[in-house]
């Protein structure tokens, strides 16, 4: 599916590979540039950046040579590492000023919302790294400033230790062109069969449960008779796993517009003369049993499928009450009054 999608995709601009596996499904005549990402290579390249900076460090706790090689023991580095990569190759692609755009392949769903969460932080996730760390080691400095008169030891200032200014400036491009929807589309793609909708419904509803602007939808799979969330606004495509050559289709597929209604739309009205608010969430694949409503601290909480959506309640709502929750097509409708 992966293959079929590319290979119709009406684009001539390079592929990046987060996922790791396209050179198993891609023909050998793939007319497109495919950049994987190669974790040891880059973690040499971003190793020679933060050498300089960290030098004193390993000097002071005696490490003379460092070659540092994945797999990484913390949680997180890689997802982080890949995400420095990702704003790198898109800051060249800015730069070079070429044709078409830039297609990124992600891992699987709940693997490529945890990097896409942490790629809309942009540079306060470097911030949320550092400055800890980097306050820490100011007051740890300044308790030992005595010693190391003494002792002649070479302790680095915090402000020496900073990552690179270009890797801030790369990451909050990145988020720039994921927190405005003009800029990007995210594609789902998904595997199973009818019978599996239960399933299925929770993955289409994912991303809008995590503000993130979800475009259209390819299902691959047998059983289907209908096609799900059809008055989504999104370009929803039903491919069979039957060998069949698809590729009109999904070409088709790809030039038809996505129109989803706003991820969140408050609208006013008057309900015996009295205002009334109406918060209404784009989120495909809820049902009223899913939900649970809770509004505190001036925020609107929507619970659904293992997923917790945070809205800030405008000015005007403030000291209403949510009186009814309720599931209108793809969206959801929370009424205040």
């Amino acid at each position: 599916m992966a293959s079929d999608l590319l290979i119709a995709q009406p684009d001539e601009g390079p592929v990046l590979d987060l996922a790791g596996d396209l050179s198993l499904v891609l023909p050998s005549d793939f007319p497109r540039i495919v950049k994987p990402f190669a974790i040891e290579a880059h973690s040499r390249m971003l190793w020679s950046e933060l050498k300089q900076p960290l030098t004193p460090w390993l000097l002071m706790l005696g490490f003379e040579d460092v070659d540092p090689k994945p797999p990484w023991l913390l949680p997180g580095l890689r997802d982080l590492q890949a995400l420095l990569w990702l704003a790198e190759q898109l800051d060249h692609k800015i730069n070079s000023s070429g044709d078409g755009v830039v297609t990124v392949v992600l891992p699987p769903a709940t693997q490529a919302l945890a990097m896409l969460q942490l790629a809309r932080q942009g540079p306060e996730l470097l911030d949320s790294l550092w400055d800890p760390l980097l306050t820490w080691w100011t007051e740890t400095r300044r308790k030992l400033s005595h010693f190391d008169r003494m002792l002649r030891l070479q302790l680095p200032a915090a402000d020496a230790l900073r990552p690179p200014e270009v890797w801030r400036r790369r990451l909050q491009t990145l988020s720039t062109c994921l927190n405005n929807p003009a800029h990007s589309e995210l594609v789902l793609a998904l595997i199973g069969d009818a019978a599996r909708w239960p399933v299925l419904r929770r993955r289409c509803a994912l991303m809008p449960l995590n503000s993130l602007p979800l475009s259209r939808i390819v299902l691959q799979g047998q059983g289907w008779t209908m096609i799900p969330l059809s008055d989504s606004g999104l370009p929803i495509l039903i491919t069979a796993r039957d060998g069949l050559d698809q590729r009109d289709a999904i070409r088709q597929w790809w030039g038809s517009a996505s129109t989803p209604p706003p991820s969140v739309h408050w609208g006013r009205g008057d309900q015996q003369g009295r205002l009334t608010l109406t918060c209404r969430v784009f989120a495909p694949g809820v049902e009223k049993a899913d939900l649970r409503i809770t509004c505190r601290d001036q925020k609107l909480e929507i619970s659904a499928l293992e997923q917790r959506l945070h809205i800030p309640l405008p000015e005007e709502c403030h000291g209403f009450t949510p009186l009814s929750a309720r599931v209108k097509g793809v969206c959801i409708e929370i009424e205040f009054r």
